[in-house]
């Protein structure tokens, strides 16, 4: 992390403090026509910036009182070396080499802007480094609970359609699921309130009655889904039985499907 590396970069600007007084002033190579230097700007505008840095580096290696090749090299660590993790402190020694070697000319004054931009990056890499633990740890927690709320959701779904396909697959389930049907729509009405009123008893069929001992617990609704029948047709085969009072070792009759 960069914010370790912070005592080093003072290292290093001291060093350079040290090679630039002991560098030769006014060497006589024209900067820009190395070739080195040269190519450096063309894989710098055809974005081979990788590139750009080796054929720099290259430059300096051949002409280290080279200012413009140590900004450029400068300028290529601070802006398109976003995965070294010295870009910063790189980019500031070449920075100050410029500013030493050409310290009234260009590029100087670029250099001395670029000082003060690294500085402050370097500067707020160190002041957010305490907070990164903190923040990973609760990265880390959002996504334990994001990884418990899909596990959930999955679950309940699982259920859902478990729920579904039980209901489809049992004729029983599948007529309460669908509500009393009425194939007379004079059979039965609604008061004010929703509640079915019955209107007309359906009679039971002639001949073919059945018997039934009524169990424990058991209802006319109860008895009447057991033979798949309709709740008001058991009702009307047994006309002289109040349903309230239905008990166990009753006989009902069942009638005819």
């Amino acid at each position: 992390m960069l914010f370790r590396l912070w005592p080093l970069w003072l290292l290093i600007l001291a060093v350079a403090g040290i090679c630039g007084c002991e560098s030769p002033k006014g060497a006589d190579v024209d900067e820009q026509k190395n070739s080195h230097f040269i190519e450096g700007k063309e894989r710098t505008k055809a974005r081979d910036y990788k590139g750009a840095i080796e054929a720099f580096q290259r430059a300096v290696d051949a002409n280290p009182n080279s200012a413009l090749a140590h900004f450029e090299l400068g300028m290529l660590y601070e802006e398109h070396d976003e995965k070294n993790e010295w870009r910063y402190v790189l980019a500031l020694y070449h920075y100050y080499r410029a500013y030493e070697l050409r310290p009234n000319a260009y590029p100087s004054d670029n250099a001395k802007l670029r000082i003060q931009a690294c500085r402050q990056e370097l500067a707020k890499a160190e002041s957010l480094a305490p907070l990164y633990p903190s923040m990973q740890r609760e990265l880390e927690k959002l996504r334990e609970e994001n990884s418990q709320l899909r596990r959930q959701v999955d679950f309940l779904q699982t259920q859902a359609v478990a729920r579904t396909s039980t209901v489809l697959t049992n004729p029983t389930l599948a007529g309460l699921a669908q509500g009393p049907q009425h194939s007379d729509p004079t059979e039965g009405a609604r008061t004010s309130r929703g509640a079915l009123v019955q209107e007309r008893p359906i009679a039971p069929a002639a001949g073919g009655v059945r018997k039934h001992t009524v169990k424990d617990r058991e209802t006319f609704a109860s008895i009447a889904r057991l033979y798949r029948l309709r709740t008001d047709s058991v009702l009307a085969a047994n006309p002289s039985i109040e349903p309230k009072r239905l008990r166990a070792g009753q006989t009902v009759n069942i009638p005819a499907s």
